[in-house]
């Protein structure tokens, strides 16, 4: 009896491993165009989240740069005050009406004015990765090509600037204020990882989103160890401050300008800075850049009583002598005024003004003390609106040690 051949068949490894391929191709092909569609159409559906989505996604819907990939614009650049976190943005009504300061210069200038900034940047952040995402954020497919800024400003918020700096050196760099070669290890860095990010960023972008959802999904149900916010004001040593002939008190825990910082470590910081940008500067030749120093939240005020409680590192207060405040704030300036002068840069000390506005009324919270509310984010926006347009009166670090003799005046509106 002869042999009969059976057909050939495939194994059933061979089809397991088919299978898996489709699914595979399946969910990449899913995850791919749903990608696309919630991050191009999310933020305008989702006005109230759109901070939950990567600095890229929302590029497209700022009032103060409509157009961004097809008009000129000026780069805003920082941290969450350049992006505009606060009570104003808060009570957003749709992602057209003005929420903070870029839409301020913009009223006034006639000027498109694109915020870069994202909350939590540090100077390597703010100068270097978030400007990087967003001009490469065409390479994503997912949205348009943006062209490149006619000019720079960047908010240095001396509030936790440079804290930030020093939580760069000691997670990324793995060093610590004071050791050797942190400018070599920042720049090496930053070629390594930032500077070329390739796809990969356009392929978390998705997947980062929907985990930021989750997590602020999660913070809107009340926790049962929530703390008693009113408790705050009855903290010892509370902030007060003399605003408009009363003496009112602040909460307790507010940000100050470097209060538990020693000398070696402010130095360590302004190395991350400088480090920073220079490379900026080479990386955007013939581009006017200007930067302009925010003052911290104590810093705003007219401080009353002898000490204040700063916000720490590790989220507890610390006391310090209030007269401090003032003079570790004009310290810092004359700082960053040289380094960005020995660049050839242009400054502007935005404090004065703002604090001028912080005598004569609260200009942050209610809610969100960490941040401006609607008015100090205008007296912001009036103030760098105005250097734009040619005053040179804050071109110079002015001095809160005893501000209250410089017959300083608020800038044209």
């Amino acid at each position: 009896m002869s042999n009969i051949r059976q057909p050939n068949t495939p194994s059933a490894s061979r089809r397991w491993i088919g299978n898996l391929i489709s699914l595979l191709v399946s969910i990449g092909v899913s995850y791919f165009v749903l990608g696309s569609l919630f991050l191009r159409f999310g933020p305008g559906l989702m006005p109230e989240l759109s901070s939950q989505f990567p600095m890229a996604a929302n590029l497209w819907r700022q009032p103060s740069a409509p157009d961004p990939s097809s008009n000129d614009y000026l780069a805003l650049l920082g941290d969450s005050y350049a992006e505009g976190v606060g009570d104003w943005k808060a009570g957003q009504v749709d992602l057209t009406s003005p929420s903070h300061s870029a839409d301020v210069i913009h009223r006034i200038t006639g000027r498109n004015i694109l915020s870069l900034g994202r909350r939590g940047a540090g100077s390597t952040e703010g100068l270097v990765r978030l400007p990087v995402l967003a001009l490469g954020a065409g390479e994503c497919l997912v949205f348009p090509s943006l062209r490149q800024p006619e000019e720079i400003v960047y908010y240095f918020y001396e509030g936790n600037d440079l804290e930030d700096n020093i939580e760069f050196m000691k997670r990324r760099l793995g060093l610590s204020p004071g050791d050797a070669g942190i400018k070599n290890a920042s720049i090496e860095f930053l070629e390594k990882n930032w500077v070329n990010p390739g796809l990969k960023p356009c392929l978390l972008y998705f997947g980062k989103s929907i985990k930021s959802l989750i997590k602020t999904v999660r913070k809107s149900f009340p926790s049962q160890n929530a703390v008693d916010i009113d408790a705050t004001h009855k903290a010892p040593a509370p902030n007060r401050a003399q605003i408009s002939g009363e003496v009112k008190t602040l909460p307790t825990n507010l940000q100050g300008p470097g209060l538990d910082l020693d000398e070696q470590s402010v130095n360590a910081a302004f190395e991350v800075f400088e480090v920073s940008l220079a490379w900026l500067q080479q990386a955007q030749p013939g581009i006017r850049i200007t930067v302009v120093h925010l003052p911290s939240v104590l810093s705003t005020y007219r401080l009353f009583g002898p000490s204040v409680t700063a916000e720490a590192a590790d989220d507890n207060s610390t006391v310090h002598a209030a007269i401090s405040v003032a003079s570790k704030s004009d310290e810092i300036c004359r700082r960053l005024y040289d380094i960005v002068q020995n660049f050839g840069i242009d400054f502007v000390d935005a404090r004065p003004a703002i604090r001028a506005l912080g005598d004569q009324e609260i200009i942050h919270g209610p809610r969100d003390w960490t941040h401006f509310n609607r008015a100090g984010y205008t007296r912001l926006g009036e103030t760098v609106a105005a250097a734009l347009n040619g005053d040179t009166s804050f071109n110079g670090c002015g001095q809160l040690a005893n501000i209250e003799d410089n017959g300083v005046t608020p800038p044209p509106t």
